[in-house]
């Protein structure tokens, strides 16, 4: 019987792997299968391109003359957001001077001052305060700098000083070393 049993058990188990599976009874406690559930991502287009950033990639590449001319155009343009915004990136430039970046702060301070008008006001304003903060930290940079080479060439000054005190006295020392040396009785 258990020979028979066997084979029996066997094709059940065959059966079993290579058959539908088998529905569960009416009154069985198995879980449900687990749904899958679809989501999509929504991702946000992008703001439009901003010109003035545009802008400001272009007046890097400027020499210095095409700067100047640039400038006095911009001066001359009305005094609005975008104008006056642009006229703060040609005085920031990386190589501008420290006049330069104090005219470049003046103006952001009056563009930071005037209301927006709508949402790209807004944004051109946060980049306003964006470069504001950047030429504010290159000023404070560019005083220091400046404090740290006047207090070099200070001390430069006294090196050179102290120098020529040392030489004096070394002069000195020697005169009165062959003063010493000199027989009492000969004069000089």
């Amino acid at each position: 019987m258990i020979s028979k049993l066997i084979p029996c058990c066997l094709l059940l188990l065959l059966a079993a792997c290579a058959g539908k599976p088998l529905s569960m009874p009416v009154g069985s406690t198995s879980q449900p299968a687990p749904q899958v559930i679809e989501r999509r991502v929504i991702v946000p287009t992008p703001p439009p391109a901003m010109p003035e950033l545009d802008y400001y990639l272009e007046v890097v590449r400027l020499n210095s003359s095409e700067l100047a001319h640039e400038r006095q155009q911009g001066q001359a343009l009305p005094p609005t957001l975008g104008n006056r915004l642009r006229l703060a990136m040609l005085y920031s430039q990386p190589r501008a001077s420290l006049q330069e970046l104090s005219k470049a702060q003046s103006v952001l301070q009056e563009v930071l001052r005037m209301p927006p008008a709508d949402d790209m006001s807004k944004r051109l304003l946060s980049v306003a305060r964006l470069l504001s903060d950047q030429v504010g930290d290159r000023l404070r940079q560019e005083i220091l700098l400046e404090r740290q080479a006047q207090q070099i060439r200070e001390g430069q000054r006294k090196a050179a000083e102290l120098n020529e005190k040392l030489e004096r006295l070394t002069d000195v020392e020697k005169r009165l070393g062959q003063r010493a040396r000199q027989p009492a009785g000969i004069a000089p």
